[in-house]
């Protein structure tokens, strides 16, 4: 009988469950993403075209919201909840969504400066905004945000020291970081960022 009960048994990884398996080949897709993400310190600011940036994103939505959806008709054993709904139309859509745009932002980083040789200059950029983070997590992170070609908003990490010093100047305020062109006319900056958790190192804050 104890034979019996443990043949029947599955495991979360049994190959004749697909479903779980195409869980685990999207998380798996989304948390590649997301370290190649993290542990950049490098960022495209030059706009990609934007027929395929919403294509993308779009397509992850959808496909966000079908997994949800699949997941949650073959769901037994569990009565299903407001939240569960949540979860299909609202969260695995928009977080979907989210990690197709990013893909499209790295993707298109890593073909413009593959292999490049392109030296990094300095370049002066005015700073949109001075922010601090909020969440309990890390409370007392601080960043500038800038936007020199219109295309996103691209955060650097700056020490509380220069937060407080610059934030509330009266005199627009530019920082000056390094970049690099590709041929065809993407512009990556090095962004101060990356894996570093502690206390960033101060950057080039000026009057403009």
């Amino acid at each position: 009988m104890l034979v019996e009960q443990e043949s029947h048994d599955k495991s979360f990884f049994d190959i004749e469950d697909r479903r779980n398996w195409v869980w685990l080949g999207f998380v798996s897709i989304l948390a590649v993403i997301s370290i190649d993400d993290f542990f950049s310190d490098s960022v495209l600011v030059t706009p990609i075209n934007p027929d395929l940036n919403f294509g993308v994103t779009a397509t992850c939505a959808v496909l966000g919201f079908a997994l949800a959806f699949w997941r949650l008709l073959n769901r037994t054993g569990r009565r299903r909840r407001l939240g569960d709904y949540l979860v299909v139309f609202l969260v695995a859509p928009l977080l979907a969504g989210m990690w197709g745009n990013v893909t499209v932002w790295r993707m298109a980083e890593h073909l413009a400066f593959f292999g490049s040789d392109a030296s990094w200059e300095p370049a002066v950029y005015p700073v949109q905004s001075f922010v601090r983070n909020t969440r309990r997590r890390r409370p007392d992170t601080y960043k500038i945000k800038i936007d020199p070609f219109g295309a996103r908003n691209v955060d650097i990490p700056i020490p509380y020291a220069q937060y407080d010093q610059f934030r509330r100047s009266s005199a627009p305020v530019c920082v000056t970081v390094l970049q690099r062109e590709s041929p065809s006319g993407a512009v990556q900056i090095i962004t101060n960022g990356g894996l570093d958790l502690g206390t960033p190192e101060p950057v080039q804050l000026h009057s403009c």
